[in-house]
């Protein structure tokens, strides 16, 4: 893991989720959040904002795994699941397609049960160095 992705996941927003970061790849990643109450809706299950902010950064570090930073431009989740009686959630995110300014990421979150909880599509478009869409 990069120090830019170490600085991105662990400061701001993204840190007060909790995300960890698991393992990342050659356009792969994969992260978790240990659920505590502030993660719950009112029905006690996973706030559907939790999910997609996981899908989101866990699908932004897989497509800019290759060093560019990346801004996302579109994506559908699907809720397909409640969270019910978990303990954690886990984002595990490949990249199925790699262009020259954009890539596209499909994630796919579980709970520690192995219940599929959300799948997600996300086009990510790549960033130069100085923060310019490439």
């Amino acid at each position: 893991m990069t120090s830019i992705n170490k600085h991105f996941f662990y400061d701001g927003f993204i840190g007060m989720t909790g995300i960890k970061v698991l393992e990342t790849g050659q356009g792969s990643a994969k992260g978790e959040i240990e659920i505590q109450l502030n993660h719950l809706n009112p029905a006690g299950t996973v706030h559907g904002g939790v999910l997609f902010t996981l899908a989101d950064s866990i699908g932004g570090l897989a497509a800019s795994s290759d060093g560019r930073g990346c801004a996302t431009i579109s994506s559908e989740i699907h809720y397909l699941n409640p969270t019910m009686n978990s303990k954690r959630i886990v984002a595990h995110s490949v990249e199925i397609k790699h262009g020259k300014r954009m890539s596209t990421v499909e994630t796919s979150i579980t709970d520690n049960n192995g219940i599929l909880i959300a799948k997600m599509i996300a086009v990510y478009h790549y960033l130069r160095k100085d923060g310019k869409a490439v």
